[in-house]
């Protein structure tokens, strides 16, 4: 199968007139339908924590692509890079967001793990307001976690592949499971626990042993 690529942003009625994509989220879904039905599987990319997410427009908007044909999804947490609009804004805020990123010499950014940590953005704070890093990151987990473990997903996975193939996408599926039940659940957002929660329990009650993932 074809393999095209869209990307999508979350909280994308205030981000897209920022960004200036030049497209409109009814634009994309056209997009993903027609290539589907040319018989091409779309792959996208899912960016969450702009500066205006909040945990339950990542989890609304996520809800609206799951209804879209989509073949993959790879998420991620917005990492303002240089020269990017995120990146300005970030600067111009000041404080802590101004020194992380460039501070006075503007582009010359230095991870910083010991404040910031290893989670994406690597050594950085997040420009996200309303969710936290940890809470960010943990999304990530659950939105792949929702949209590989579903049937019809593995199906269009493993549909015409080689053995070899199917044992690295088994992998990858065993990935996303593990990284999904290594979740600390402890002071997340409540909307956040409950999905996890039962996606867990989905995945323990359908039949995924059978596809010898585990």
């Amino acid at each position: 199968m074809p393999i095209a690529s869209a990307s999508f942003s979350a909280s994308s009625r205030c981000i897209r007139p920022i960004w200036i994509k030049g497209t409109e989220v009814k634009d994309n879904r056209r997009a993903v339908e027609a290539l589907t039905e040319a018989g091409i599987g779309c792959n996208a990319g899912f960016i969450i924590g702009t500066p205006f997410d909040t945990v339950e427009s990542i989890l609304d908007d996520f809800d609206a692509m799951l209804q879209l044909p989509l073949f993959a999804l790879s998420c991620s947490v917005l990492e303002p890079n240089p020269g990017t609009v995120e990146f300005y804004r970030a600067r111009k805020r000041g404080g802590n967001l101004l020194a992380a990123y460039g501070g006075e010499k503007k582009y010359r950014l230095i991870p910083r793990p010991d404040l910031y940590g290893l989670e994406a953005p690597m050594g950085f704070p997040t420009v996200c307001e309303a969710v936290s890093k940890r809470e960010l990151n943990s999304l990530v987990r659950l939105i792949e976690g929702e949209f590989y473990f579903r049937e019809h997903t593995w199906n269009w996975s493993v549909a015409g592949r080689s053995s070899r193939q199917i044992k690295v996408v088994r992998t990858f599926y065993r990935f996303v499971y593990h990284a999904l039940n290594a979740l600390s659940l402890d002071g997340m957002h409540p909307a956040i626990v409950e999905r996890v929660r039962q996606l867990r329990q989905r995945i323990e009650a359908e039949p995924w042993q059978e596809k010898d993932i585990f």
